[in-house]
């Protein structure tokens, strides 16, 4: 993804979460794992309780990928969950299929810039 002016536009800079981690990287790159392992199973959850019209539960998933992607700083996955809850929560069925396109895009794409930064750091140590 760019930006209009053609520059990266990057979900994911280490910095914030490296130092809340006081610099373990180790530490980093494990939590980068339980992103990739999770995230792909919440969209899925989010989607089957939306077609179940099951609100409660859709807001539940989009809230855990919120807490997921607050641990990287991610402020487009977080704010695009936080669309997704607020519209489940309030039954806004007219609007999730809008919100629910943007958090997958958002999560996806956090996901392939984590996933460059693991190989990039695995490969260092």
């Amino acid at each position: 993804m760019t930006n209009s002016d053609g520059t990266p536009d990057m979900t994911f800079d280490p910095t914030g979460p490296l130092e809340r981690l006081r610099g373990d990287e180790s530490l980093l790159l494990d939590m980068i794992g339980f992103y990739q392992a999770d995230y792909e199973g919440l969209l899925q959850a989010l989607r089957q309780s939306i077609d179940a019209e099951d609100w409660a539960s859709a807001a539940r998933a989009a809230h855990t990928l919120k807490g997921l992607a607050s641990t990287f700083d991610a402020a487009k996955t977080m704010e695009a969950a936080v669309q997704v809850e607020a519209a489940a929560r309030d039954t806004r069925t007219d609007e999730l299929p809008k919100f629910v396109e943007q958090l997958e895009q958002s999560a996806n794409a956090l996901s392939g810039e984590l996933a460059a930064y693991q190989q990039a750091h695995q490969a260092q140590n």
